[in-house]
């Protein structure tokens, strides 16, 4: 039986920017193994089936990369909630509830013009994990030790749902310069055995306030044009590192310029008595084409 779809480019209002993304509707009658074929297939960054809800939501949204099956992803949902808000003909300022392996994660829809745009809140609170060498992470990058940033943090793992490296760069020249060093990433492996590194620059007179890359070689995505979940877990660790102990952060991210495919981020941060308590992200979606798969 044909099996439906639509694929959409998220964190833009332009066809041809943004993060492509394929959404399988009615999915339930495929097999997890199905599933991860259809979406080595599309061999997008990510692709998102949309099943019957299990635990009371409004939908199951189960979300692969073109090789594993991932917990959270930011652009997948973003994506998937415009899509079904056009499908669906929904009122702007729905609240879709996804279930998700990480949790519910709430994706609030709104009509601006001929666009829907999306914003979720993170399904987990902001958590650090491992500091890693900024030797090897700056010789895995293909930079010298003298292009990271230290004096905020060292590279270090950091998630509201999914784990990233965060590495903070100096420069836009050195964010520009970034490869990836497959013989320093096997020494690398041999301590975070998926490490997806997300590498950041704050901005100066520029339009937008941080400037990001993300690369996962080890999942099937050399480079990601636009990461809803780590720039989620980026803008709650900047707003953890910030003095004030209450506060609400607003920083408009962009990613994907390298790449010819330019993003435009949304992140809203709350933080009360030192914690921050609330992750947003927000971004405009484009449907590109439709059609079954057969």
């Amino acid at each position: 039986m044909p099996q439906p779809f639509i694929v959409a480019d998220v964190f833009t209002d332009k066809r041809f920017g943004g993060n492509p993304l394929a959404v399988v509707l009615d999915a339930d009658r495929l097999t997890t193994a199905q599933m991860q074929q259809i979406a080595r297939e599309f061999n997008f960054s990510e692709t998102t089936f949309v099943c019957a809800p299990q635990q009371g939501g409004d939908y199951q949204i189960r979300i692969f990369t073109p090789s594993s099956e991932v917990p959270f992803a930011g652009h997948p949902n973003i994506g998937t909630a415009c899509v079904l808000a056009e499908h669906l003909d929904v009122v702007s300022g729905y609240c879709f509830q996804f279930e998700e392996r990480a949790g519910r994660v709430p994706v609030t829809v709104r009509r601006t013009g001929k666009l829907w745009q999306a914003e979720l809140v993170a399904p987990e609170p902001l958590q650090f994990g491992q500091v890693h060498d900024p030797a090897l992470i700056a010789e895995v990058l293909s930079l010298s030790v003298d292009d990271l940033a230290l004096q905020t943090h060292s590279p270090q793992i950091t998630s509201v749902g999914l784990p990233f490296v965060m590495v903070e760069l100096k420069t836009h020249d050195a964010l520009q310069r970034a490869r990836v060093n497959t013989q320093a990433l096997d020494r690398l492996l041999a301590i975070e055995p998926n490490p997806f590194l997300h590498l950041y620059v704050k901005t100066a007179d520029d339009e937008v306030d941080v400037r990001t890359r993300m690369f996962a070689p080890t999942d099937g995505v050399p480079e990601d044009p636009a990461t809803g979940s780590a720039n989620c877990a980026l803008a709650a660790m900047l707003a953890q590192y910030d003095a004030a102990d209450e506060g609400e952060y607003q920083l408009q991210i962009a990613q994907g310029d390298e790449m010819g495919r330019p993003s435009r981020l949304f992140t809203t941060i709350t933080k009360q008595a030192g914690i921050v308590s609330d992750v947003r992200i927000a971004g405009s979606s484009v449907v590109f084409c439709e059609g079954l798969l057969r």
